[in-house]
C-alpha cells in the first residue's frame, strides 16, 4: 500500500509539472492499474482459505474484502493524488474535479475486477453444456485478472483509449459506458462466494461414479500432461492476442476485412524488422504479441505440481530438462507460427529468423519459471506482474541489440539451471502451490 500510494503521488506530481495539462490519460490509467492490482488481484484473488473457518458468514467475508478492494483502494489512490496536488505549487490542471473523476474510474475499474473474481469463484453446474460454458468463462476471467493491472499501467495511455479526463468531455456513449461499469462493480458486492471443496470422500466418489464416461484419449501419463499444458499455453496466448488485438483495431478505427488484412500484414512486416524505424520505440502491437508469448511460455503449472511430478518415476535430470525445455518449445512454436503467417499473408519469407532474440526470450522465460519454483502464489503474482510491466517499457526504449539479447538469454539459461538444481534438492519446493493461472481449467 505504501508503494502504491507513493508511486501514484510521484507520477501525478511529475505529470502535472512536466506535461501538458490536457494529457493526463497516462496517470489516469496508472492509478486505475494500481488500484486493480492492490484490490482485486492481490487482496481478493488470493483469499486465504482460513477465512472460510472464521465465525462469520461467507457474505460478510466477501463484502469486507469487496469494500477494501473498491472503496479502500480508491481512498488510498485519492489521498495519494491529493497529496501530489497539494505538493504541486502552481495551477492544477483540472483541480479537484479532475481528481474526483480519476477516483470514480479507480472505483469502477476495481469493481469490475471484483466481478471477474466472482466469476472465477462461482460454482459450476454438475453436468451438461452449462458446465463447459461456466468453465470457459471462469478460465477467461482467471486469465484476465493478471492483465487488468497491466492494461491500466500501459494500455490506456499508450493506445489512447477514449477515456474522458474532464467531466465536460463526457458524451452520451461515454456516460453510458461509465454507468454500465459502475453497475457491474456495485452488482459484484452482492455475490456470495462458495469455497472450493475437493471431492475426497468415498460417498461422493461413489455418487459420481455413474456419471463418469470412459476415457478414449490416446494419450496417457506424462504425454497427456504435456498436451494439457500445451493447450493451456495456447489458450492464454490466443485470448491475450485476440482481446488486445480487438482493442487495438477499435482504437485504430479498423473495421472492414480489407483494412484488417492490411493492418495484419503491416504488423507482420514490423515484427519481422523489415520496416521498423531505427532508433524508435517498439511497435505497440509487437509488444502485445511479445507479452502474450511470454505469458504462454511461463503459464505452465509445473511449479504448482512439483510434489506430484516428484512422485513419478522420473529423475532429477529429466525434471530439470522438462523445466528448461518447455519455454524453448513454446517459443519455438510461436516462432514457427509467425514464419508461416508471414509467408501466407505477406507472400514472402521472413528477412531474419532473429536467433538472438529467440535465445533471449527463451532464456528469460526459463529463468522466470526457475524463480517461481520456491515462491508462494502472491510472490509469483508479483514476479508475473513485474514482467508484464517491464515488457511494455519496450514501447519507449525499443528492442535491445542482438548481442544483448543473446547474452541475456544465455545468462537466463545458466541461472535457471542453477536455481532448478538447488530447488529440486530442497523439500520446501514441494510444500506449496504455485501461481494459479487459469486454475479453473484444472478442476
Amino acid at each position: 500500500m505504501s508503494f502504491t500510494g507513493l508511486s501514484i503521488a510521484v507520477l501525478w506530481w511529475f505529470w502535472w509539472t512536466k506535461v501538458e495539462s490536457a494529457d493526463l490519460l497516462m496517470p489516469f490509467g496508472y492509478s486505475m492499474g494500481m488500484a486493480f492490482q492492490l484490490g482485486p488481484q492481490l487482496a481478493m484473488r488470493y483469499m486465504p482459505r482460513a477465512i472460510w473457518y472464521l465465525p462469520i458468514s461467507r457474505r460478510e467475508a466477501w463484502r469486507a474484502l469487496w469494500l477494501f478492494s473498491t472503496a479502500g483502494v480508491t481512498l488510498l489512490t485519492t489521498l495519494a493524488k491529493a497529496t501530489a496536488m497539494i505538493a504541486h505549487r502552481g495551477p492544477e490542471p483540472g483541480g479537484a474535479a479532475r481528481l474526483m473523476l480519476s477516483s470514480v474510474y479507480d472505483f469502477t475499474y476495481s469493481g469490475i475486477g471484483c466481478a471477474l473474481v466472482a466469476i472465477v469463484m462461482r460454482p459450476r453446474p454438475a453436468r451438461g453444456p452449462r458446465r463447459q460454458l461456466a468453465a470457459a468463462a471462469a478460465g477467461c476471467a482467471e486469465v484476465a485478472i493478471p492483465f487488468g493491472a497491466v492494461f491500466g499501467f500501459a494500455g490506456i495511455g499508450q493506445f489512447r483509449v477514449g477515456l474522458p479526463t474532464y467531466w465536460s468531455e463526457f458524451t452520451p456513449l461515454a456516460g453510458l459506458g461509465l454507468a454500465a461499469g459502475l453497475t457491474v462493480a456495485i452488482s459484484s458486492y452482492f455475490h456470495v462466494p462458495v469455497p472450493i471443496r475437493p471431492v475426497t470422500s468415498t460417498a461422493s466418489a461413489g455418487a459420481n461414479h455413474a456419471d463418469r464416461r470412459p476415457d478414449r484419449s490416446p494419450l496417457t501419463g506424462l504425454p497427456r500432461l504435456l498436451a494439457h499444458e500445451y493447450v493451456l499455453a495456447m489458450l492464454v496466448a490466443g485470448c491475450l492476442i485476440a482481446g488486445s488485438g480487438a482493442v487495438v483495431l477499435i482504437v485504430a478505427h479498423v473495421g472492414s476485412p480489407s483494412d484488417v488484412a492490411a493492418f495484419v500484414q503491416m504488423e507482420l512486416g514490423r515484427i519481422d524488422g523489415a520496416s521498423l524505424p531505427a532508433g524508435e520505440g517498439a511497435d505497440p502491437f509487437a509488444v502485445i504479441v511479445l507479452v502474450a508469448c511470454f505469458a504462454a511460455a511461463i503459464a505452465a503449472r509445473f511449479p504448482a505440481m512439483m510434489r506430484h511430478l516428484r512422485a513419478l518415476p522420473i529423475g532429477t535430470a529429466r525434471l530439470q530438462t522438462l523445466l528448461i525445455a518447455w519455454p524453448i518449445a513454446i517459443w519455438a512454436h510461436n516462432w514457427i507460427v509467425f514464419i508461416v503467417l508471414h509467408y501466407l499473408l505477406v507472400g514472402e519469407r521472413v528477412h531474419s529468423l532473429h536467433g538472438a532474440a529467440f535465445i533471449g526470450v527463451s532464456g528469460i522465460s526459463a529463468l522466470i519459471v526457475a524463480v517461481s519454483l520456491r515462491q508462494s502464489g502472491p510472490q509469483q503474482t508479483f514476479v508475473f506482474s513485474s514482467l508484464l510491466v517491464a515488457v511494455p517499457m519496450l514501447l519507449f526504449v525499443g528492442f535491445p541489440p542482438a548481442w544483448m539479447s543473446a547474452g541475456g538469454g544465455i545468462f537466463g539459461f545458466v541461472g535457471a539451471v542453477a536455481l532448478n538444481r538447488a530447488a529440486l534438492r530442497r523439500s520446501s519446493t514441494y510444500r506449496h502451490s504455485g501461481l494459479p493461472i487459469a486454475w479453473p481449467l484444472i478442476r
